[in-house]
């Protein structure tokens, strides 16, 4: 009897001890890589409007790198499932890095446009295969740190990312950011040698057979679970809005409210704070509360959030508003991937999917957001998805929900 509890105990150990370097790993990879793309959400916007771009042109170019993805997202799905994770995420990132460079030495809106168009291609890559290996080691790490995965790219994202971004924005030439940034981005590969293996190592070669029909049936019924559904939906608006904030904020705030760009980059940073507490001290909430009503709560604050910043003129306002706005977006992010990570089917095409509707978020938010900016003013961007939410809102009371209490999921974490 004892020599039993002693193995099941040291089983215990080991699993979690295996679950801890996992994590580990997954937050340093993830940190590294949403620090670059942090340093160019900061200093692409304010880059080409320097170059004479109108808020249209800064909302395309933001968003054009969404297309890319989307073209990618039945490919890369395909091939994660097929190559594995470790070897789709280095080529992503050499090819992010060549796409990096030539921004560069780009002059004019529409090389820019393009670049990031081939910059959507190669991030698909990184972000799908990232996806698929963290939910495919979910129940190892545990369900309750779902959202740290997440969390970690918020650190690099929105507080380390901006915080390079505007410190590089007041020593060096643009030319020389680019070229930064292109190097940093291969900075991940090494972590991913040293720390983590994202995949079996008894895999097998598999021929990869591209019949685009079956994968798209495969698709379509993996898209008749609600669950995955419901989450991709809202998951896509919510990236919507994020991505409109990120690409205009900044310049938001410093050309229209005339805050200094070394301060401007503290209100990316606040809202990356909220963000990163809400996901690293919110996992309890799984459990205490339904999928349902964490959505509401994350949904309502998010819209809190946007009125602040697009009624107010006052910055401190500004501020607390956006410090909303990360609360309720890392909220909703706790239970986006908690929920993915319990979907059945290839973690490649859940990751798939999620990256299609992430995709369409990213591509047409900023769009979206810039024609609005253009039409009315910078302040309706950010008001504009008020009501956008609330309609989300609606979807979740009217649709029929058959997603267990989050309290279901205490088995398998």
């Amino acid at each position: 009897m004892f020599k039993k509890i002693f193995c099941n105990d040291v089983k215990k150990q080991k699993f979690e001890i295996i679950g801890g370097n996992l994590l580990f790993g997954f937050v340093v990879i993830n940190i590294l890589t949403g620090m670059c793309a942090g340093i160019i959400s900061m200093v692409l916007p304010l880059f080409v409007v320097s170059i004479g771009a109108t808020a249209s042109e800064v909302g395309i170019i933001r968003g054009i790198s969404g297309i890319g993805a989307l073209v990618m997202v039945l490919p890369s799905g395909l091939l994660v499932d097929n190559f594995g994770s470790k070897k789709l995420y280095i080529v992503g990132s050499i090819f992010s890095t060549l796409t990096t460079v030539v921004l560069a030495f780009s002059s004019s809106p529409l090389i820019i446009i393009i670049s990031m168009a081939l910059q959507g291609f190669s991030n698909s890559l990184r972000f799908t295969s990232l996806n698929a290996a963290f939910f495919s080691k979910l129940n190892e790490i545990g369900i309750k740190k779902s959202g740290w995965y997440r969390g970690a790219m918020s650190i690099g994202l929105t507080f380390v990312g901006p915080l390079l971004g505007g410190y590089f924005i007041s020593t060096f030439s643009y030319f020389a950011i680019f070229n930064i940034t292109a190097m940093l981005t291969l900075l991940p590969i090494v972590p991913l040698l040293l720390l983590i293996l994202m995949e079996d190592r008894k895999r097998k070669n598999i021929i990869v057979k591209f019949k685009i029909l079956e994968q798209l049936k495969e698709f379509k019924e993996l898209l008749k679970d609600n669950v995955l559904r419901q989450t991709v939906i809202i998951e896509g608006i919510s990236t919507a809005c994020f991505s409109s904030f990120l690409t205009f904020i900044v310049v938001y705030m410093v050309n229209i409210l005339k805050v200094d760009v070394k301060y401007a980059s503290w209100f990316l940073i606040a809202e990356g704070v909220a963000y990163i507490l809400v996901v690293f001290l919110g996992g309890g909430l799984l459990y205490r509360y339904s999928r349902k009503t964490l959505y509401i709560i994350s949904l309502l604050a998010m819209a809190l959030g946007l009125l602040g910043i697009g009624t107010s003129q006052n910055i401190w306002v500004i501020f607390l508003g956006i410090i909303i706005l990360g609360a309720g977006t890392g909220l909703l992010n706790i239970v986006t991937y908690s929920s993915l990570g319990n979907v059945k089917g290839k973690k490649g095409k859940v990751s798939s999917a999620l990256s299609a509707c992430t995709g369409i978020g990213t591509t047409f938010g900023p769009m979206f957001g810039g024609f609005i900016g253009d039409a009315l003013s910078y302040k309706f961007i950010f008001l504009t998805y008020i009501p956008i939410l609330l309609l989300v809102l609606s979807y979740l009371f009217l649709t029929k929900s058959r997603a267990v209490e989050m309290k279901a999921v205490k088995n398998i974490s």
